[in-house]
């Protein structure tokens, strides 16, 4: 469909994009037929879409494949994707952070970017091929930083644990309509195995989550002043004894560290968590 097609439909179902809401349509067939191609879909494919919209990228995903999900949140883009669609897809009504996402092999999407976040790390509790997805510019290079980048942070070293990252390519904003602020970005997001071995998956990415908050400090103040919210009753002897098998790193702010150094860490800091609530069992009984 041509970008002007796409504002009739709009204008015919009396829809105004909601930019609180995150809603800018994509109106360029080129850039959707460049997602499936990254994508690599073939007709044998269950792929899911979270934010059909107008169907720009539903109609792409649809050519190659015989199994499309949708997700849409919005009452007026749901009925225009059933007259568009009908049975051909499986139209989800519903909000993506909340609706089971069902089984799929490949997900494909322009996500709303309030919840880029929230739904990227959703959608590794599901098991997937690939995904495809569209991001904001800035978190799209946050995702993909390297340790030492201004922009590496908290979002790298997550996301590096689920899955390899690849930033295909960056989108002006005059693909979407309404035009937004920022520029966007491509993402590809490969899940694998984690690189690197954590004893507690939940207990690491809040680890990583809490020193990060103190991010321009040195590493061992960042865990000092973070330690109220991974490990509260942790004493002063048993931090030291933790922090002396990391002492060539104490001195380094947390957006040089690796991956595996936080994951080093943070599973010294459950070994000890164990060993205190054994000590406590043992003294309770």
């Amino acid at each position: 469909m041509r970008p002007k097609d796409i504002r009739k439909m709009l204008e015919e179902h009396g829809i105004k994009p909601r930019k609180k809401k995150g809603q800018h349509i994509l109106i360029r067939d080129e850039i959707a037929e460049r997602m499936v191609e990254y994508a690599d879909l073939n007709e044998d494919d269950v792929v899911l879409e979270i934010g059909g919209g107008t169907g720009v990228l539903t109609q792409k995903i649809l050519d190659r494949c015989d199994e499309v999900i949708v997700i849409e949140n919005d009452s007026r883009m749901v009925k225009i994707l059933r007259e568009r669609f009908g049975d051909n897809i499986r139209l989800v009504k519903g909000n993506a952070l909340d609706v089971d996402l069902g089984l799929f092999d490949k997900c494909v999407s322009n996500l709303p970017y309030q919840i880029s976040s929230e739904m990227t790390f959703r959608l590794f509790s599901y098991d997937f091929d690939i995904a495809v997805m569209m991001y904001q510019k800035e978190f799209a290079y946050r995702m993909a930083a390297d340790p030492g980048k201004d922009n590496y942070g908290r979002l790298s070293v997550s996301v590096n644990f689920f899955a390899d990252v690849e930033l295909l390519e960056v989108i002006p904003k005059e693909v979407f309509y309404p035009v937004p602020k920022v520029g966007s970005a491509i993402v590809k997001l490969t899940p694998r195995e984690p690189p690197f071995k954590v004893y507690d998956r939940e207990y690491f990415l809040n680890f990583v989550k809490s020193v990060f908050t103190q991010r321009r400090k040195k590493l061992k103040n960042a865990i000092k002043n973070s330690l109220h919210v991974f490990e509260p009753n942790i004493n002063n002897d048993d931090l030291k004894n933790i922090l002396a098998n990391f002492q060539e790193i104490l001195d380094d702010r947390p957006e040089k560290l690796y991956p595996e150094q936080f994951a080093n860490l943070a599973n010294s800091f459950y070994e000890y968590q164990g060993t205190a609530q054994n000590e406590q069992n043992d003294e309770n009984s």
